[in-house]
């Protein structure tokens, strides 16, 4: 099967499991892809909301779900709950860390590490300490401010005293590994 979105300036900049196994930072399987913005490869700052994804996107995921069998949302934009907040309630260094990459006849934005820490010390915060968002988090080895830069926007998006309070435990647990 062979399809091309090189036509399309408008891309997934991919966020979480996929970022982390194309910038080699853990080997593994995943179920699903997630976007977590759109953008201009031409203008990367310039982020939008993943939800819509772009027709053309769109069109080849149900193709590639109809061809391998695959559930109908094994690319999705759940994780771009922080659209709720518009373009400021996304992850710290999302649009200055933005790697593009081209792979056959996708363009892809690749979410950076400081947006990948936030990303999943947030993940892991919301699961057992024994997620595998928690085992993403301490194969990209966070420095400490690296984790509280994250801890800055995540309490932007979870105000609750409840999960900063979850949000500490996590924390103290990756540095003391």
């Amino acid at each position: 099967m062979r399809f091309s979105l090189r036509k399309e300036s408008r891309s997934p900049s991919l966020s979480s499991e996929a970022a982390i196994i194309l910038r080699g930072v853990r080997s593994r399987a995943t179920a699903d892809v997630d976007v977590i913005a759109i953008a201009d490869y031409e203008l990367p700052a310039q982020i939008e909301a993943p939800n819509p994804l772009p027709d053309a996107l769109r069109r080849a995921t149900e193709l590639v779900s109809r061809t391998y069998g695959l559930s109908a949302d094994w690319i999705n934009a759940v994780v771009g709950h922080p659209w709720k907040h518009g373009p400021s309630g996304m992850p710290p260094g999302l649009t200055d860390e933005l790697e593009w990459h081209l792979t056959g006849g996708l363009r892809l934005g690749i979410a950076g590490r400081q947006a990948l820490v936030a990303l999943k010390l947030y993940a892991a915060s919301d699961h057992a300490l024994r997620s595998v968002n928690l085992e993403d988090l301490r194969a990209l080895n966070p420095s400490r401010e690296e984790l509280d830069r994250a801890r800055e926007w995540i309490v932007t998006q979870d105000v609750s005293p409840e999960f900063a309070g979850i949000l500490d435990q996590v924390i103290d647990h990756v540095t003391k590994a």
